[in-house]
């Protein structure tokens, strides 16, 4: 089982950092429509695309809200940013500052400041943390075993507005 596997059903959780100072920033409304869009900077790390898919793929099951991908922002009113401090250029500087603090490279930040959600790790993987971080303690997502035939080990609670 890879890296990803395992973190993705909790089999590597407790040794990541993370400061969250969340707010509501919309990401469906409650016709279970996609109020949001993600955002990856250019040239982003494999594992922000992996975040954004992770995310996209929950978010859609949750409340089949479907969320664009990109690399440029478009017109949907609220925006999740998902990168390292190597690759996003436009951090906030209390997320920079917090997470340039820390020896640890597996540090990530989850903050809303408007209607941006920054998902930001320090160093590549870390935003990937960030993501299933987000998923589990914010949106519910719970990962109980890994894969089988029949059962997925996931359990998911629906609901059509996210914020």
């Amino acid at each position: 089982m890879n890296l990803f596997r395992l973190l993705k059903h909790g089999l590597l959780s407790g040794f990541c950092m993370g400061c969250f100072c969340l707010s509501a920033v919309q990401i469906t409304d409650g016709s279970g429509t996609a109020a949001a869009e993600i955002i990856l900077p250019e040239g982003a790390e494999e594992s922000s695309k992996l975040a954004a898919r992770e995310l996209a793929e929950y978010v859609a099951k949750i409340s089949g809200g479907k969320l664009a991908v990109t690399s440029a922002p478009g017109s949907a009113a609220n925006q999740i940013i998902i990168g390292t401090l190597q690759t996003l250029k436009d951090v906030p500087q209390e997320i920079r500052t917090r997470l340039e603090a820390t020896q640890n490279n597996e540090a990530f930040c989850l903050m809303a400041r408007g209607s941006r959600l920054y998902i930001v790790g320090k160093k590549r993987v870390a935003e990937l943390f960030a993501a299933y971080t987000f998923l589990e303690e914010h949106l519910d997502v719970r990962w109980f075993i890994p894969p089988m035939p029949g059962d997925d080990g996931e359990y998911i609670a629906k609901r059509k507005a996210i914020t």
